[in-house]
C-alpha cells in the first residue's frame, strides 16, 4: 500500500490517526470533533480524491489522514479548474499551534470554496468547520501539474485583532 512505500507499516499509520484524534491538553485541535460530525472524509487515497472531486456539483475541499506522512491531514480541493492537492499538515507543527477550524479559515487557496466533501460523500458547508474556531485573538475535473512533488505550495495569513498594547 502507500503506507509501506512511505517507510511506515499500516498498523504505525493507524496508530497515529487514533492519536491525532485525542484532544491534548493545551492543543484544542478541535480533529475529533470534525471526524464525529462527519466533516473529514477521512480515508481515501490521493487517487480516490481525484475522482471524487470533479463529480461534485460545485467546488469543494476534501479533508482525509495522509497516507504518506504520519500525523498530518491532507487537504484537497476542487476549484472551478482542476484538483490541488496542498502538503500535508503534520498535527505538531501547525494544527496543535492553531487549530484545524483556524488553520482552514487561514488557507488561502480555499478562501472562496464554501463546501467540504463529508464523510459521508455528502456535500456539507465549510461554515460547520469554521463555527469550531475557539475565539482566542479574536470546471473540468482534471488535475494540475503542480510541481515535482505533485502537491501545490499553500499560503496561510494570520490576523490580530485590535491594536498593540505598550507597556
Amino acid at each position: 500500500g502507500e503506507g509501506q512505500e512511505a517507510g511506515f507499516s499500516l498498523w504505525e499509520w493507524f496508530f497515529h490517526i487514533a492519536d491525532m484524534l485525542q484532544e491534548k491538553a493545551g492543543h484544542p485541535t478541535k480533529l475529533k470533533e470534525i471526524w464525529e460530525k462527519g466533516l473529514l472524509y477521512g480515508f481515501v487515497s490521493r487517487a480516490g480524491v481525484e475522482r471524487i472531486l470533479p463529480t461534485l456539483p460545485v467546488p469543494a475541499i476534501l479533508l482525509r489522514f495522509s497516507d504518506n506522512q504520519l500525523s498530518a491531514i491532507s487537504v484537497s480541493y476542487r476549484g472551478s479548474e482542476w484538483v490541488e492537492h496542498l502538503l500535508p499538515f503534520e498535527l505538531k507543527e501547525y494544527i496543535h499551534s492553531f487549530g484545524f477550524p483556524r488553520l482552514i479559515r487561514n488557507l488561502t487557496q480555499v478562501g472562496g470554496i464554501e463546501a467540504v466533501v463529508g464523510s459521508d460523500g455528502e456535500v456539507r458547508e465549510k461554515a460547520e468547520i469554521l463555527q469550531m474556531e475557539k475565539k482566542a485573538s479574536s470546471g473540468s475535473g482534471g488535475v494540475t501539474p503542480s510541481s515535482t512533488t505533485g502537491y501545490a505550495p499553500y499560503q496561510l495569513t494570520f490576523c490580530s485583532e485590535g491594536a498593540p498594547t505598550s507597556s
